[in-house]
């Protein structure tokens, strides 16, 4: 299903799969739809991609490919084309037999919450829970410290 103007309507946020693998995304998909009342949408290009963020429903991108650079247009665009608090506020999530699961490196070279090897689909709550705990560890400080700064600039302090 492409992205339709009818989104722009939803009370939801919104799971995005950029899906180029032969494996189906749906262990993943209902998982979002179960456990955090996600929509799922399939997104066909940058069009599709761009009218989420643009319209703030995007929340979680899930990008299935077969190698890593299969997905690099989408990761420049991620970048260096939106917002840094836009890009802070969407979960990237990649799925690739090129990666190893919950691997640090890939996952932060590639700027995402997450990889995954679709080997461990089935396993996904687990893996889930567990990558968004280091990640959440990872930046507690710097959310604490942006958190503070606003609430100063609300007094006139800062």
């Amino acid at each position: 299903m492409r992205v339709d103007v009818s989104d722009l309507f939803l009370q939801k946020l919104v799971v995005g799969f950029f899906w180029k693998l032969s494996d189906s995304f749906s262990p993943i998909a209902e998982w979002f739809e179960v456990n955090k009342d996600y929509v799922v949408r399939e997104i066909k290009d940058k069009e599709d991609l761009i009218f989420l963020i643009k319209n703030r429903l995007l929340k979680v991108l899930v990008i299935g490919v077969n190698s890593l650079e299969e997905a690099y247009e989408i990761k420049q665009f991620l970048d260096f084309k939106i917002s840094v608090e836009l890009r802070r506020e969407l979960e990237v999530i990649y799925v690739s037999p090129q990666v190893q699961t919950l691997d640090p490196k890939t996952t932060f070279l590639w700027s995402a919450n997450l990889v995954l090897n679709p080997q461990h689909l089935s396993e996904f709550s687990t893996i889930y829970t567990k990558g968004l705990s280091y990640w959440e560890d990872l930046y507690k400080h710097f959310k604490k410290t942006q958190k503070y700064f606003f609430e100063k600039s609300l007094e006139g302090g800062v």
